[in-house]
């Protein structure tokens, strides 16, 4: 640290970059990869979780399916959200006492 007339100057030290990482590539990222594309089938150890945990306990609640797989309730809601765009599964009933029901096996 420096001080000068009127201001104080902090210099910080940037990271070093560890080894095997690129500079300036964001993580996540895939090159090549369109995005919004799909295929019609979702595919992923989650939306496959969900669809097994439903196949026996239908009444389940995004809370509690999220509790049985040990994920949170957005990333349950994210896949079920696309397995009910895809048409893998869909909601009988109301929200309230209604339950899900898995259209393909």
């Amino acid at each position: 640290m420096a001080v000068r007339a009127g201001a104080v100057v902090v210099t910080f030290d940037l990271p070093q970059e560890a080894p095997g990482k690129t500079p300036g590539k964001t993580p996540g990222k895939t090159p090549g990869k369109t995005p919004g594309k799909t295929t019609g089938k979702t595919t992923g150890k989650t939306p496959d979780l969900i669809l097994e945990q439903l196949r026996t306990s239908p009444t389940l609640t995004l809370p509690e399916l999220a509790l049985h797989l040990g994920k949170s309730e957005s990333a349950v809601e994210r896949a079920v959200r696309k397995l009910r765009e895809s048409g893998r599964m869909e909601r009988v009933g109301p929200d309230k006492g209604g339950h899900w029901k898995v259209l393909d096996d």
